[in-house]
């Protein structure tokens, strides 16, 4: 006796929704600044996407006076145009109504989002809140990257 197996495949076609993925945004960091992670998602409105830079570590260079800074020392130049923080839904990140202070050869650590056009593939990061260091020079973090 011989025994034929058969079998039967029954193939079902499902279509999923494309998830596309947004393209990440390269962020150039100025020397002296360090983050821990640069993110891009997308904003509601599908011209823009937002550029999250997480844990931007500044340190006061003054040992002797406290400094602070304003939301709007923080840039993102894309294509000749600065960009400044924006509110990021769902986001803990820099209270744009407050400025900060750090104390005297201390540092902070802010989180901070900008919402710039969707395509945007480079940009640079500047934090310029023009303090002083003890040998009275301003120093911002800008124009200078690796």
């Amino acid at each position: 006796m011989h025994f034929v197996l058969r079998s039967t495949l029954l193939v079902l076609a499902v279509t999923l929704p494309a998830f596309a993925q947004t393209p990440s945004v390269r962020v150039a960091i100025p020397l002296g600044i360090a983050t821990s992670d640069i993110g891009t998602s997308d904003a509601k409105d599908g011209d823009h996407v937002f550029v999250t830079i997480d844990a931007v570590h500044v340190v006061n260079p003054s040992r002797h006076a406290a400094q602070s800074y304003e939301p709007s020392d923080f840039h993102l130049l894309v294509d000749g145009h600065t960009y400044l923080p924006s509110v990021r839904p769902g986001l803990g990140s820099l209270d744009l109504r407050v400025p900060g202070i750090v104390a005297p050869g201390d540092s902070t650590s802010v989180t901070v989002s900008f919402l710039v056009p969707s395509g945007t593939t480079n940009a640079k990061f500047e934090f310029t809140p023009h303090w002083i260091d003890d040998a009275g020079d301003t120093v911002d973090w800008c124009c200078y990257y690796l």
